[in-house]
């Protein structure tokens, strides 16, 4: 072996030697998180989600879980060891609005408001009246780190019920990911996900993606749909959606079908529905 071949050995099995030592455990469950590396968000069927947890600049981390058969969403803030952060305790539930009916809730989405350190919660939800009627919403929360509803983030001091536009959301809307947008005065919430069944009256069971823009100081919603043409069946499918960037934009991933092909697609969404500098046109 030449004195190259053994030095650049040499110092493989040394760099090998240090990153086992310090790695042993990788790919194994934590045993200083939780219980064996992990631990139950409550037991009576609350379920997780995509877009489910967010972490804090605190070094914790939230998690929110719905159940469907109490129509209730739990908000758990966890330590670094997966511990409960005892100011939250067992965690926080938030019920569905509704005085109409049943309500189906869909998966809870988080997102982090760190000028406002602050918890952002939103979830779409379904409303049947029995008697045929059906309203489809979301439901947005901004909850503080002592554990309580931001009081200043509407005007009923709780969460707030976004409509969607008459005639953009025929068969119901679906969350994705939800994030703080800087702005003007206390800023902005941004929910992107899709809009199911658009246009009214077309009989095009198609989604398209939207982008909702709260607001706060004016208690206003800004609603925006992604174009595409009119009765060319386009569906979308997302998995996962992205935060607020700096330019006040949001993504999400999926895919792409038509009656005649399918295809992988990254979604672009601002609240001005600009072209992209690098997306192009949508």
């Amino acid at each position: 072996m030449s004195r190259f071949c053994a030095l650049l050995l040499s110092s493989l099995l040394a760099l090998l030697g240090t990153s086992g030592r310090a790695g042993a455990q990788e790919g194994l469950p934590d045993p200083a998180f939780g219980a064996g590396g992990r631990f139950a968000i409550a037991a009576g069927g609350y379920r997780v989600g995509q877009q489910g947890m967010v972490l804090l600049t605190s070094g914790q981390f939230a998690v929110a879980a719905a159940r469907p058969e109490t129509q209730t969403v739990l908000l758990q803030v966890r330590n670094a060891d997966g511990s409960l952060d005892p100011v939250f305790g067992p965690g926080m539930e938030i019920a569905a609005s509704s005085s109409a009916g049943p309500v189906t809730l869909g998966e809870p989405k988080l997102g982090f408001d760190v000028p406002n350190n602050a918890i952002l919660l939103g979830f779409h939800q379904r409303v049947d009246d029995g008697f045929g009627a059906v309203t489809y919403s979301l439901r947005v929360c901004r909850i503080l780190r002592n554990a309580t509803f931001d009081p200043t983030f509407t005007p009923s001091g709780t969460c707030l019920t976004i409509l969607p536009p008459a005639g953009q959301a025929e068969f119901g809307v679906a969350l994705a990911g939800i994030g703080s947008y800087p702005g003007t005065g206390r800023g902005s919430v941004y929910m992107i996900g899709l809009s199911l069944g658009i246009p009214a009256g077309s009989g095009s069971d198609f989604s398209r993606a939207f982008l909702a823009n709260y607001i706060i100081d004016q208690n206003t919603v800004q609603w925006r749909i992604a174009s595409t043409t009119t009765g060319t069946n386009f569906n979308y499918s997302y998995l996962g959606a992205t935060g607020v960037d700096s330019l006040g934009r949001m993504f999400m991933v999926g895919g792409g079908s038509s009656p005649t092909d399918s295809w992988s697609v990254v979604q672009e969404m601002d609240v001005t529905l600009a072209p992209s500098p690098f997306f192009g046109a949508r």
